[in-house]
């Protein structure tokens, strides 16, 4: 455990002490923030009467009109890797890696590398949407009262229960499931780089995307149900023909989390005769 904290704290360090990281972070608040007021100005004519409007309607995952909302849902693989997706790549490329494995074990030495990847993705997602989620309702009425214009479940999507209950906890849920997405597809992009020699580190970021669009493309012939780019919107629970269900959300997030993880064991051996 003292050599797996050694490590962990060397990749905290490393992670937030680059201007590049903090640079990020202020760009995702910024962007957070005005995403609110583009869909304000998009939907401000939508309500005829002012008590349907509510949180419910300006959160970033749910009724944003902007075109922040489709980047985001698109590029999300991008996102979630970019603050810390780099960092294995180059200490390999600078040899680095040899000099940290002969401080501590090769073992905490990548269970480290794993912990953050999952964090980092996690956290980057996170922070996105609780930024907005935030300051959306401190700005408009916090009613959780689903309106006539509020669009509701089909029978049998997913958190069903849970959105009659509370709608704002529903949103949080779907906050939660897409920091979970991100800290997945952070370790991916982490197995990757440990399996394949990049020549370039830009392929860190592009690999992970190009991989979340190819299933998004082939689920949509097969059973877009399991697709990850729509179990992480809610929007979902009416717009399909079938909705997307518990089941469904459990077996996608668990595949793509199990699968993250052998690719992840694949890479540990495939480099467990450095040093």
């Amino acid at each position: 455990m003292k050599k797996l904290r050694f490590y962990l704290k060397y990749d905290i360090k490393q992670l937030f002490k680059r201007n590049t990281t903090k640079c990020f972070y202020i760009f995702l608040f910024i962007v957070a923030i005005l995403d609110i007021f583009c869909t304000y100005w998009t939907q401000s004519g939508f309500f005829e009467d002012i008590s349907e409007m509510s949180v419910t309607h300006y959160v970033f995952l749910e009724n944003s009109t902007s075109i922040v909302r489709d980047f985001y849902f698109s590029f999300i693989p991008i996102l979630a890797v970019i603050p810390f997706g780099l960092q294995y790549y180059c200490e390999k490329k600078s040899k680095y890696r040899e000099y940290l494995l002969y401080r501590g074990s090769r073992k905490s030495y990548y269970l480290s590398k794993f912990i953050m990847s999952f964090m980092s993705g996690f956290f980057t997602i996170f922070f996105f949407l609780i930024v907005n989620y935030i300051i959306v309702h401190l700005i408009y009425p916090n009613n959780s009262s689903i309106g006539s214009t509020f669009l509701k479940p089909d029978k049998g999507a997913f958190l069903e229960d849970i959105f009659y209950m509370n709608v704002n906890l529903y949103q949080f849920i779907y906050i939660i499931i897409n920091s979970i997405i991100g800290g997945i597809i952070s370790i991916l992009s982490l197995s990757l780089s440990m399996i394949f020699n990049y020549k370039n580190g830009f392929l860190v970021i592009a690999v992970s995307f190009i991989i979340y669009s190819i299933q998004s493309v082939v689920l949509f012939f097969v059973d877009i149900n399991y697709d990850i780019m729509h179990i992480i919107q809610p929007a979902t629970r009416w717009a399909l023909a079938e909705p997307i269900t518990n089941a469904d959300v459990i077996i996608s997030i668990s595949a793509c989390f199990i699968l993250s993880t052998i690719l992840f064991i694949v890479g540990c051996r495939k480099e467990r005769d450095i040093l």
